[in-house]
């Protein structure tokens, strides 16, 4: 499979724009599929890799939309053509951190709680000691006491995060436990809400959403238990690292407010999740 693309640099500028009619993906199949005891073994053509590029404004939104539909596209096939695969679901419990933040700089621990999540997830075993996955989830997180704000009256905070991954993960061993690592990459949509409830100075309430699609990386170390031969239990660490957003301040609102203070949405989460063998 060859890839080639077309960009434009303006410039005296370190920003590639992405013009949607100069953007040309060629496909040249060159592909082998082999049948193997634990699924499909594929054989690409590498002579040429795709390089990731930063998108900007309705740019990045597109792509990061694309990418998504290939993450969703890449998981139907496997589905439907591989063996040893295995789907199920996971919950998990996540926490903030102002990791890639200066101690004097306000982070995501800073502005919002502990929250919850959920989410589909799927394994193909290449082979015992290596796997391919996807993750779709969905997270909630309330916002801190940083936005109890007396001037204001009554003010709540919302994070919530949906996110669409491939994953690829190496098992130290290929017994009933195995310990291992894994790296996720993909789509996170982000959906943050400030809402200003009415009082004396704002005689209706008032509710600020910020959208934003940002690409993100996530590694996870964990252990897998077979629990029989169509069943794994999932118990792992997994590490969100979101692509920065930016601050935005909006001084001619009413009430005034700054649209993502804390910029970088990283966050820890301890997940439990069983997997069934199709």
């Amino acid at each position: 499979m060859k890839y080639s693309m077309a960009v434009n640099k303006p410039p005296n500028s370190n920003q590639i724009m992405f013009p949607r009619n100069d953007i040309k993906i060629d496909l040249a199949s060159s592909s082998k599929v082999e049948t193997r005891s634990f699924g499909y073994k594929f054989k690409w053509d590498s002579s040429k890799l795709i390089n990731i590029f930063y998108f900007h404004g309705d740019k990045q939104k597109q792509g990061m939309r694309n990418l998504s539909l290939l993450i969703l596209l890449f998981t139907f096939t496997i589905i439907t053509s591989a063996q040893d695969y295995f789907i199920g679901g996971k919950l998990g419990y996540s926490f903030p951190t102002n990791i890639g933040r200066s101690s004097d700089e306000l982070g995501f621990k800073d502005v919002s709680k502990n929250g919850g999540q959920a989410a589909f997830i799927g394994k193909w075993f290449y082979n015992e000691r290596l796997s391919l996955g996807c993750d779709f989830g969905y997270q909630y997180q309330d916002g801190s006491e940083f936005w109890n704000v007396d001037n204001y009256g009554d003010v709540s905070a919302s994070y919530q995060t949906i996110r669409t991954l491939l994953n690829g993960t190496y098992y130290f061993s290929h017994d009933e436990i195995r310990p291992y690592i894994g790296l996720s990459f993909g789509a996170y949509y982000l959906i943050n809400s400030i809402d200003f409830a009415a009082n004396s100075i704002t005689n209706s309430s008032i509710t600020y959403t910020a959208k934003h699609w940002k690409p993100g990386v996530a590694p996870q170390l964990g252990m897998l238990f077979e629990l029989s031969r169509k069943t794994l239990l999932d118990i792992h660490v997994q590490m969100d690292v979101i692509a920065q957003m930016e601050a935005i301040y909006y001084p001619d609102a009413d009430p005034v407010y700054t649209e993502n203070p804390h910029e970088k949405q990283n966050q820890i989460s301890l997940n439990i999740g069983l997997l069934f063998g199709l």
